[in-house]
This record gives C-alpha cells, structure tokens and sequence, in this order.
C-alpha cells in the first residue's frame, strides 16, 4: 500500500512540476521537447532490447496515429494550454473523472452494458465535480454552469486521454508492447506539436525565461513521469488490480492540492474538498462489486 501511495505521490507531483516548468517557456515549446526526449528514451531503450518489430508497426500505423493523436497531441496540448491558467489541484481532480468517461465510451462505442451501482457512481461523481467550477473569483451558486474556456478545454484533454485508450488496447491486442505504443505515440505527438508550435510560435524557444532552471525543471518532469511513475504503475498492475488502483486514485487530486500549496502557493478552497469527496464516493461506487474483493 505504501507503494501505491508513492505512485500516486509521484504522479501528483507531475501535475505541480509541469506548472513550475510552464513559468520558464510556452507550453508548445514543452511538449515538443519533453515528448521528442521521451520518444527517444522509450524507443532507443526498446530498440535496444530488440523489442520493436517495425514491419508490425508499420502494419497498424493508422492505430499508431490515431494513439499519437489522443493519447499525446491533443490530450497534452489542451491540458498544459489550460495549465496556465487553472491550478495543479483542479487538473487533477478533473483528470481522476477518466474512468467515468472511459466507462461512458464503452457504453456508447461497445455497447458495453453499465450496472445501476457503476451509473450512481458516475452521476455522484460527476455532479461533485460542480463545485470545483464556482472557484472564480466572486463565484456564487448562481455562476455553477459558468464554466471557464480553460475548464472545458481541459475536460476535452480527459475525453481524448479517455478515448485514447481503447486504440492503446486495440494496439496491445495486436501484439504491440506498451512501452513501444507509447514510444511511437509520443514520437507523433512530438512531431504534431513542432509543426503547430512552427506555425502559431514559431519563436517560442525565444521566450525560454531561464534556460538552466528549465532545463532541471524539464529533466525532473521527465524523471518522474516517463521513467519513475509509468514503471511503477506498471509494476503494480502486476500485484494489483486495475479496479483496485483505480480505486486509490483519490490520492492523486489529494497529493496534489498539498504540493500546489506548498510549492506554487496555491490557494485550496472549500469547494476542492467537496468535489474530492464526491469523486472518492463516486470511484467507490463505480469500481466495487459487492462481495468481491478489490486487491488480487
């Protein structure tokens, strides 16, 4: 237990550490280089290994795109566009609605069938959601439906990251390890987010604020996502399961309101703390069964 709670300390601390690297470059700037440098460790690692097999690859490169597209391009670029503008403890309390709306998916894509306990849990989870949205300065309960733009842009990153995942098990299915699908989704995200970055800020590495305090910000942001966090998730799949972690996701919007506090100053009001709880409530609701046990 105590190495779930690590994880989810670690990935919390993604959300506060790419808001410090946010205060020395535009965020196109970021991604490019973060996912060109991830693109490159995941593939030259698994190259190594002798782990990739390109004419497979290139066999289902329209899956890869699509992953590219989903799972890096357009989640990345409208979480961190919207980043800097809304705090790192909202983000992630938003981001812990993926299951509902990956559950959503399914249901509408698949076909597959939703219980009356899984639909309670998305209905309490997201109506908890609502007070996270009055956080405005001066918001009232009249102002709930008055969704900031930065607010429904992230919200579209969760749809994408959601969706993205049913062409990252259609990969896996295929034979593909999840290490190279990241790999290459990254590498295409990389790509997609150097040509918009050339076209609508071309001068972007310009405006670089620090040059040595972004690149130590950038390293540890990768340090810990692509390297610490996604091995460590991985690792515990094998110990845990999913219902299990899903269940522990709390933690993350948790971990994260205290490290924004205590390092980007943020301000943690009341509404954060009822929406957490009504998440938390609805993650319960959503991931039991009765009678089952949650830890395999």
């Amino acid at each position: 237990m105590i190495l779930i709670a690590l994880e989810y300390l670690i990935l919390a601390s993604t959300f506060t550490v790419a808001k410090k690297v946010l205060s020395y470059c535009p965020y196109l700037f970021l991604l490019t280089t973060r996912f060109s440098i991830g693109a490159l460790l995941l593939l030259g690692f698994m190259q190594y290994r002798g782990g990739i097999v390109w004419h497979k690859v290139w066999r289902d490169r329209w899956l890869f795109l699509l992953a590219g597209i989903l799972h890096i391009y357009l989640a990345f670029v409208l979480e961190f566009w919207a980043l800097q503008y809304i705090s790192s403890a909202k983000t992630a309390l938003i981001y812990a609605m993926t299951p509902f709306i990956a559950a959503l998916l399914s249901y509408f894509l698949y076909k597959e069938r939703l219980s009356v306990r899984q639909l309670l849990g998305i209905l309490v989870g997201t109506v908890g959601l609502a007070p996270i949205f009055m956080t405005h300065d001066g918001a009232t309960l009249t102002e709930l439906f008055c969704f900031s733009l930065p607010e429904c842009v992230l919200c579209g990153a969760v749809i994408s990251a959601a969706a993205a995942w049913f062409a990252i098990k259609a990969l896996m299915a295929r034979g593909h390890n999840l290490v190279v699908v990241n790999g290459i989704a990254m590498g295409v995200g990389a790509l997609l987010c150097g040509v918009t970055m050339a076209v609508v800020a071309p001068d972007s590495w310009r405006q670089v604020s620090d040059w040595q305090e972004w690149a130590l910000w950038l390293s540890l942001l990768i340090f810990l996502s692509q390297v610490v966090s996604y091995n460590l998730y991985s690792w515990l799949l094998t110990r845990y399961s999913i219902t299990f972690m899903t269940l522990c996701g709390f933690l993350c919007p948790l971990f994260s309101a205290g490290l924004g506090a205590l390092f980007l100053h943020e301000t943690i009001t009341w509404h954060y703390w009822i929406s957490l709880g009504a998440v938390c409530a609805g993650l319960y609701l959503f991931t039991r069964k009765p009678g089952a046990s949650s830890i395999s």
